[in-house]
């Protein structure tokens, strides 16, 4: 049976489904136990049919899909390299949460540029112009691209609800996304429909005091199709009253 085929039988139970935890990637992570497949962080796609991928159905569905992480080459570390310099403090913490765009500098003071002839995204400051240790190659990104969706995407709506305090998922929808482009991938860097967020934090109270979730490539859920994919099946729709 394929991965599609048992995510159509799942909605069509209509069952909720307990979590694990409170956060964010617990409906993925759900739907997975459910489909029998290991949870990691692989850089590959969860499945030979391609990469899974939950969202909220509703209003929610135009938030910002994470597509890959990828660290930007650096000298020493991401955290001397970057963190350090930029970092700001926030809750006793000092963080680096920030998002980056070719539009314009952030608040931190932070761009990204696409240098298609040298075929490399920089990061840039504003004060010192490009940083020359911290950037991407298009065969890095290219690579980590395909690896997570080169098979394709396949997105599976859900509903989420708290149930005497336990956190409960029902799966409502699917579909497939496929074909993409690196050309189109990079076009969407510079148009800032793409974006790269950058996701670490120090805290001195904590065993494990620097933190980092990975620097991610991200975008919203309605610019896929444009900006990574260009094809779109829909399998199964939602139905609110399902």
């Amino acid at each position: 049976m394929t991965i599609v085929k048992k995510i159509t039988n799942i909605i069509d139970e209509g069952l909720w489904h307990n979590g694990k935890t409170s956060g964010d990637g617990d409906a993925g992570e759900t739907l997975e136990r459910l489909l029998g497949l290991k949870i990691n962080n692989d850089p590959s796609a969860d499945t030979s049919s391609g990469e899974i991928k939950t969202h909220k159905e509703g209003r929610h569905s135009t938030k910002k899909v994470t597509l890959f992480t990828k660290e930007p080459a650096r000298v020493r570390s991401i955290k001397e390299d970057i963190f350090d310099n930029y970092k700001y403090e926030k809750d006793d913490d000092d963080r680096l949460e920030s998002g980056l765009t070719c539009k314009k500098f952030n608040n931190l003071g932070l761009k990204i540029e696409v240098d298609f002839s040298e075929k490399v995204i920089y990061l840039v400051d504003r004060n010192v112009g490009r940083l020359s240790d911290n950037y991407w190659t298009f065969d890095t990104i290219c690579e980590s691209l395909t690896k997570k969706h080169g098979k394709g995407l396949i997105s599976v709506g859900r509903e989420s609800r708290k149930q005497n305090g336990q956190r409960q998922h029902r799966y409502t929808s699917v579909s497939k996304f496929s074909g993409i482009s690196m050309n189109r991938f990079l076009n969407s860097i510079v148009s800032g429909d793409i974006i790269i967020e950058l996701r670490m934090r120090y805290r001195e109270s904590s065993s494990i005091k620097f933190k980092n979730r990975g620097t991610a490539f991200r975008t919203p859920r309605r610019k896929l199709l444009s900006a990574v994919y260009s094809k779109h099946n829909v399998i199964r729709e939602y139905r609110e009253e399902s």
